[in-house]
């Protein structure tokens, strides 16, 4: 079984919401399913 990696960025700061798309990348290029403990 493979881990499901983990990306902790808070998407919803002003930086990621003002320039979304190096954060869009990030998530694309670990997989389909990517777990954001910070929004849980």
């Amino acid at each position: 079984m493979t881990a499901i990696p983990t990306l902790d960025i808070d998407i919803y700061a002003d930086a990621e919401t003002l320039a979304p798309y190096a954060v869009y990348a990030q998530l694309r290029a670990l997989g389909p399913v990517v777990h954001m403990p910070r929004r849980c």
